[in-house]
């Protein structure tokens, strides 16, 4: 491997783990929103709320399309939330992982489009991370998907243009809304914090308590300001020393580590102090794509020093519903070293089995079944071990081996069922640049053709940037097929810095013009202004003339 092939793949490459990791915090996110977001449908999604679908159409302007407007009744509303709820649980567990993002991305683009009167800063940053994770392989580890896969493992370091763009985007957030923060406050005075929690509409009980520390408020504001603005570049820059010593790359991603670590705390702090509605949660779960493969690697070498038993997971061979729940049980529980046989093939687990109709779990030379089994498992967990320990009392055995009972005596259906929606496969879960090319090519042919036609009525700086856009398109043409969903997957991520750039205006105004149409249809337009230039002076809430059902 080249040194530059390294230095990209550290720099700008996502561990499978870590994606994994990221799956699950992004659904878990994703069904608490929807949970919340649920408790107001009437109020407002639909035509009887603060936002009809005639007012929509005056406040989203031309390129805000949603699916929820088809319909102002409550029960299409409630349809539609069902449906994502359900594509984030599936997103969650890495079950139809590809098509379970595409429904949730597009689903949740459509509700906030339905009414943007009601959005926090953390709403388009859900949308953009469900957006790079439909390209990436969010289920090739710790999934329904790769449970069930008897494609060859890949190798645990992934790199695309899809992990760059996604790894840009989390770190623009904060870079570019430090660069967003303009006003005194924020620096030299230190004030910014302060009038943040001056904010009725913002502040919580222990920040009321923490603004009456003035000088505390003023280093906060200082911390938050330079953290913002340089923890992206400690996060890329540090790799750039890897490509002259590859020794370097240990105290990269140990600054990237701390990158981390200190943004996660300054996200906590938002959530104690601040009532921000999914913002620091959502930026919580886009952090995760930092961890390092490293981290993964000292911890599994940790989970092998502390259990170096062996575990053998035994089935009856004839029950197909048996084999998926005991492949699914070593995924959930991270027990990879974990051996899972037929109980057939070794005399003493057929034995068990045949005397018990139950599987058998081996610990060493220990033979567990039924629900006990069930508790070693768990006690075997790094993840679940906690829970082993609450279920392992005997005052649980009888009713857990009633359950286990119950599921046996219907396994017949209970595998037909599993049959049809959890199916062995052999797809591959690793994804290639073609997805993304394509969205790159959608983003390019549109904002190409705006320019193209500001071009006619333009200036010859218009005409300029037209002209390279269709020299680039044309040379695309004249690279094999692989390579052109490259240069549209790179075009993509380009795409998404070019409109950052933008609301700092470091692009020409046309350029920004032109992709604003194909990214605001995407949902993916963003503006990471959250107290800035400065946080707000002024107070007050939202004044809505409206009828209670009681008349009045």
């Amino acid at each position: 491997m080249t040194p530059l092939r390294v230095f990209l793949e550290r720099a700008f490459g996502i561990d499978l783990r870590t994606l994994a990791l990221f799956r699950a915090a992004l659904g878990g996110v994703l069904l608490a929103d929807l949970a919340l977001r649920s408790l107001n449908l009437r109020a407002f999604y639909t035509d009887f709320g603060v936002l009809p679908r005639d007012w929509m159409v005056i406040v989203n302007g031309p390129w805000r399309l949603s699916l929820h407007a088809a319909n102002g009744e409550l029960w299409f509303a409630a349809l539609l939330v069902a449906v994502e709820a359900l594509a984030a649980l599936a997103l969650f567990l890495g079950w139809r992982t590809r098509l379970a993002t595409l429904v949730a991305f597009v689903l949740h683009g459509s509700l906030l489009n339905r009414n943007a009167l009601v959005l926090f800063g953390g709403d388009p940053l859900l949308v953009c991370l469900l957006f790079w994770g439909m390209f990436l392989p969010l289920g090739s580890r710790w999934s329904v998907d790769s449970a069930l896969s008897r494609a060859p493992l890949q190798p645990n370091a992934h790199l695309s243009w899809a992990s760059a763009g996604l790894l840009l985007q989390v770190l623009s957030v904060y870079f570019f809304s430090a660069l967003l923060k303009t006003g005194r406050e924020w620096w030299p005075e230190g004030t910014a914090v302060w009038y943040a929690l001056s904010i009725d509409g913002y502040i919580t009980p222990a920040g009321e308590w923490l603004r009456d520390f003035s000088p505390v408020t003023h280093a906060i504001t200082y911390l938050v300001y330079f953290l913002e603005l340089l923890g992206p570049p400690l996060a890329i820059v540090p790799f750039l020393l890897g490509l002259a010593a590859a020794r370097s790359y240990a105290f990269a991603d140990a600054s990237r580590f701390a990158v981390m670590v200190v943004l996660a705390a300054m996200h906590a702090g938002f959530i104690v102090f601040l009532s921000i509605g999914p913002f620091p949660f959502i930026s919580l779960a886009s952090l995760t794509v930092l961890t390092g493969g490293w981290l993964w690697d000292a911890l599994a070498r940790a989970v092998r020093r502390a259990q170096p038993r062996s575990l053998q997971i035994y089935y009856d061979r004839d029950c197909g519903f048996c084999l998926r729940m005991v492949m699914l049980l070593r995924t959930f529980l991270l027990l990879p070293a974990a051996e899972i046989a037929p109980a057939q093939d070794t005399q003493r687990a057929r034995l068990l089995l045949e005397a018990n109709n139950s599987w058998v779990v081996l610990e060493d030379d220990r033979a567990w079944i039924k629900w006990p089994a069930f508790v070693v498992l768990l006690r075997r967990s790094a993840l679940f071990f906690w829970l082993g320990r609450l279920l392992s009392g005997r005052w649980l055995v009888g009713a857990g081996d009633a359950a286990y009972e119950l599921v046996a005596r219907h396994r017949g259906a209970l595998g037909r069922l599993s049959a049809r929606l959890l199916p062995f496969h052999e797809r591959p879960l690793e994804l290639g640049p073609a997805a993304a090319g394509c969205a790159g090519l959608f983003v390019c042919a549109v904002a190409a053709g705006n320019l193209w036609s500001s071009a006619r009525s333009a200036g010859p700086g218009t005409t300029a940037i037209a002209a390279g856009a269709a020299a680039l398109a044309l040379a695309a043409l004249w690279l094999s097929r692989a390579r052109i969903a490259h240069v549209f997957a790179a075009a993509l991520v380009l795409a998404f810095l070019a409109w950052n750039l933008g609301t700092i205006r470091l692009i020409p105004a046309p350029l920004r013009a032109a992709l604003m149409p194909p990214l605001s249809l995407l949902r993916v337009d963003q503006l990471w202004d959250m107290f800035a230039p400065f946080p707000s002076k002024e107070d007050g809430w939202f004044v809505i003339p409206a009828e209670l059902t009681a008349g009045s």
